[in-house]
């Protein structure tokens, strides 16, 4: 096979493992879970995050009938907690939440009823809701082209290591470019619909940015002037590694 299929393939099987382990690291995965009630199986996913003005719809998907349950939310900092009925809709339990007026963070769980017997719902912790301002749909899809183009870019630079025809300055200077354009111009633009700033106020700087991106785009961009003079793999490697690794540490979600 031909080597450079290999090094793409290579590339785009690491680009996706990558992707994956951030998304299942980050903060804003979803608290999923099952429980056993009378021999059925009871699943739950919570999410995390929640980007719009409308309501969030949180569901447990059931086997069982006759199982009722409330949700019991709190605003953040409060001490007061909420309770809304849970509504049968077929196989599942449903319930609403609003973004509250005066806080961007709910804390909820779920507790369960059958047979005079309560369940709680994730067992032992507490779930943290965040609700952020809507993101154009649009906007994210160029977003997503240029992060996930830098990232497999990224992970290319470090595999031309084992290429020995290898074209040292090309994949780095795009990863440069790709970087640029998703931390420094598009990410801002996102951020500012995040905080529903658009047209109402001016946020704080360093809120408009996310520092580990900033950091992949810096390393390329250095990567990119030094391979002018030294035209050293090792360092093609070396900063493609770290691109990989300093990407875990992102809050993007």
């Amino acid at each position: 096979m031909n080597k450079k299929i290999i090094l793409w393939t290579a590339a785009l099987v690491l680009t996706f493992l990558t992707a994956f382990l951030h998304q299942r690291l980050s903060p804003y995965y979803p608290v999923s879970g099952s429980i056993g009630i009378e021999g059925d199986k009871i699943t739950y996913l919570f999410p995390k995050v929640h980007y719009g003005s409308d309501s969030i719809n949180i569901l447990v998907r059931k086997d069982i009938a006759g199982l009722q349950g409330t949700l019991n939310w709190r605003t953040e900092g409060s001490e007061q907690w909420r309770k809304e009925k849970l509504t049968e809709q077929e196989k599942y339990l449903t319930v609403s939440i609003k973004p509250p007026p005066q806080a961007d963070t709910v804390e909820y769980w779920q507790e369960l009823t059958y047979n005079s017997r309560s369940y709680r719902i994730p067992p032992y912790r507490n779930v943290e809701l965040v609700f952020k301002g809507k993101r154009p749909a649009s906007v994210m899809n160029v977003f997503y082209f240029f992060l996930f183009g830098g990232l497999l870019l990224s992970v290319r630079s470090a595999l031309e290591f084992f290429n020995s025809e290898s074209r040292r300055m090309l994949f780095p200077l795009l990863s440069t470019i790709f970087f640029f354009i998703a931390s420094v111009i598009f990410y801002p633009f996102i951020r500012s619909y995040e905080l529903n700033a658009i047209n109402r106020t001016i946020p704080d700087i360093s809120s408009l940015f996310d520092l580990p991106l900033v950091i992949i785009f810096l390393l390329w961009f250095l990567c990119t002037l030094l391979l002018y003079r030294y035209k050293n793999k090792i360092l093609i490697l070396v900063t493609g590694l770290a691109a990989i690794i300093v990407y875990q540490f992102s809050s993007f979600y």
